[in-house]
């Protein structure tokens, strides 16, 4: 197997993963899902709402990824109904940090999402949210455990320095089981030739961006009402006094 990959040109770390299949394994990660009180859940880490990839800038697989992935995870109580599809929905246009802030979508760059029974979809500086299915994430087997990777391409392949930064889509969940709401939104944000500090950063202001959950804000709007009811109750008492 070694001798045919190094024939061909691969790369000597894929040729190393591609024969240890442990090395290969531990090469991908995953957004851990579930349902949980009646909605997509999503296991959240210490960035929050955000989940990281990575586009190469050379080599075989540059500017595609597969990671992250998604699954459900059994030790973690997270799974979903057998047989249920999740799929995606995307909320906005696509997102560009330099590494020190927010700056303008480099001039044609797109993220094309593939492996979509649809067709692919591209996503851009103009994308209108939300853009929905049927796009399909993966199907859940009988016991409702799903593991699946979809493909991610930035685009064009002629995206060289000038364009280094992160690139971020902002995502939701769904599913067709009936009663179980979409997920709260969240990131994925690729690292596309910054350094390990520049990409914190822009990890770091991405998570600061995402919307609060529709059931966080109508709370909110509630706790303004009662304030306000409160406040009214109180200016009428001392108009009466």
């Amino acid at each position: 197997m070694l001798s045919f990959l190094q024939k061909f040109g691969v790369a000597a770390p894929l040729v190393a993963a591609l024969s240890n299949p442990h090395l290969a394994s531990a090469q991908h990660s995953d957004i851990e899902i579930g349902y949980k009180d009646g909605k997509i859940a999503l296991e959240i880490g210490s960035e929050g709402r955000v989940f990281r990839g990575d586009f190469p800038t050379s080599d075989l697989f540059e500017q595609t990824t597969d990671d992250p992935g998604f699954a459900t995870n059994v030790a973690e109580d997270l799974l979903v109904n057998g047989l249920d599809v999740i799929d995606y929905n995307i909320l906005g246009p696509l997102g560009y940090h330099d590494g020190t802030s927010f700056s303008t979508v480099p001039a044609g760059a797109n993220i094309t999402i593939e492996d979509n029974p649809g067709g692919s979809l591209v996503v851009d500086a103009l994308t209108v949210g939300p853009v929905t299915g049927p796009r399909f994430i993966g199907q859940a087997n009988s016991s409702g455990n799903v593991h699946s990777h979809i493909d991610f391409a930035l685009n064009p392949l002629s995206l060289d320095a000038p364009a280094y930064g992160a690139y971020g889509l902002l995502m939701e969940l769904t599913t067709d089981e009936p009663g179980i709401a979409n997920s709260d939104p969240f990131y994925i944000v690729f690292n596309f030739g910054l350094e390990a500090p520049q990409f914190d950063q822009a990890v770091g202001d991405f998570a600061a961006r995402i919307p609060e959950p529709a059931s966080l804000v109508l709370a909110g709007l509630g706790a303004v009402g009662v304030g306000c009811l409160r406040k009214r109750s109180v200016l009428q008492r001392r108009s009466v006094a």
